[in-house]
């Protein structure tokens, strides 16, 4: 029972991604930035470095495979780079201290390095013509926002989850 723990949390954080900004009220925020929650990212990130490396790997293959089929027309985008986030954020956390703030910071980077791969990726196969000063402007700095918020309310019981479902294995 213990090893669905986790792919549910990311099922549940999926569907919460794609209701978040329908659920958002518009006058909450101006309607030129967009929000982008990243909560699976963060969540895979937190498994990485606190957990296995490789479960959190897998499940960033598993749910980019699924984010690529549900929200984009190319296949692979999301079920690269998850798993790529993944290895790389989890290797420059063996070299930090395994705290909590420096794990939070390092999701912050992960949500990072995902928004501007995916926006590099786009650019590169024509997909986006937006320029890099709004894509910096009016989608990476909102971004972050959100996922920072997001990460300041769940970084200690998802730490505390995983480093609990870590050692019970």
């Amino acid at each position: 029972m213990k090893r669905f723990i986790l792919p549910i949390i990311l099922l549940l954080l999926f569907i919460s991604e794609s209701i978040f900004v329908d659920v958002l009220p518009s006058s909450f925020i101006n309607g030129d930035f967009l929000l982008v929650p990243r909560f699976l990212v963060v969540t895979i990130v937190f498994i990485s470095i606190t957990g296995n490396r490789t479960e959190g790997m897998v499940l960033g293959g598993i749910f980019g495979l699924l984010t690529d089929i549900v929200y984009t027309g190319i296949l692979g985008i999301y079920m690269f780079s998850y798993p790529l986030i993944a290895y790389l954020i989890s290797k420059l956390a063996r070299i930090l201290q395994n705290h909590i703030v420096i794990i939070s910071i390092l999701s912050v980077i992960g949500v990072l390095l995902i928004e501007c791969f995916v926006y590099l990726v786009n650019i590169l196969i024509g997909f986006t013509s937006i320029s890099v000063e709004t894509f910096l402007y009016e989608r990476l700095i909102s971004t972050l926002l959100l996922n920072g918020v997001f990460i300041a309310l769940v970084s200690y019981p998802l730490f505390k989850l995983v480093e609990k479902l870590n050692v019970d294995e």
